[in-house]
């Protein structure tokens, strides 16, 4: 037989047995893990929409500084130049130089963002790893692809 005590004020105090009983896991311990997948999933997603318009970035700068027969030099402060044909009228130089400076812009933008997108995923990854030590990344090949997408940026 248990027996319950009954306090003044009607307040009920269980036995340690049956609280005992009550200390099963909830249904959804693993919605902080099922969180962080939904959230690498929506970083994956965003990367991948993110890569291609850095590299059209990218190649659009290309295009530009090979068909006007531009130099662009980057010292080591971070500072751009720009190095135009003698030949080219003033009012061009200054539409081609400004063109590259947006474009630089851009392309410097979106890698900040791109690499701020994989900073979050590795620590939500390392989190999953935490709980789950068979993951396998799933940042791998985007990584490669913005690694060889900033290769090819050099100036």
């Amino acid at each position: 037989m248990v027996n319950f005590l009954l306090l003044s004020g009607g307040i009920l105090i269980l036995p340690y047995v049956y609280l005992n009983s009550l200390k099963k896991p909830h249904p959804n311990i693993d919605l902080p893990l099922q969180s962080c997948l939904s959230e690498l999933t929506d970083i994956l997603s965003s990367l991948d929409y993110m890569l291609p318009k850095l590299s059209q970035f990218i190649d659009q700068f290309h295009v530009v500084v090979q068909t006007h027969e531009i130099n662009v030099i980057t010292d080591s402060a971070g500072n751009m130049s720009i190095d135009v044909p003698g030949n080219m009228p003033s009012v061009v130089e200054k539409e081609i130089t400004k063109k590259i400076q947006i474009m630089d812009k851009l392309i410097k933008s979106q890698g900040f963002e791109i690499n701020n997108l994989f900073q979050k995923a590795h620590s939500i990854e390392n989190n999953i790893k935490l709980v789950k030590p068979e993951y396998n990344s799933k940042i791998i090949e985007q990584l490669s692809a913005f690694n060889k997408l900033n290769a090819s940026y050099k100036h």
